[in-house]
């Protein structure tokens, strides 16, 4: 949750549009954006996974795309599975 509502402030207020959705303007990192939340870098890793699989962002070294705001809005607001939301 505290991640989906990093990376939605994060794109709505330094993002640039693409192609394939909202791009992070800034270059961060897993242990990055796993510091700034409070958290550890599995718990990031694992919800990048499953937001990937879910189709909500896509990642590349040090780039994050958001493939879909408002799912990724829901989730910050306490959505409890991703899945749900594309399902």
């Amino acid at each position: 949750m505290r991640l989906a509502r990093l990376l939605v402030e994060i794109a709505t207020t330094c993002g640039r549009q693409t192609d394939d959705g909202l791009s992070l303007g800034v270059p961060l990192s897993q242990p990055e954006l796993a510091t700034m939340i409070g958290v550890a870098e599995a718990t990031v890793q694992k919800a990048f996974r499953e937001l990937r699989e879910c189709g909500v962002i896509r990642t590349g070294y040090r780039q994050i795309t958001v493939v879909d705001v408002p799912a990724l809005r829901v989730l910050g607001d306490g959505a409890e599975d991703v899945r749900s939301l594309t399902a």
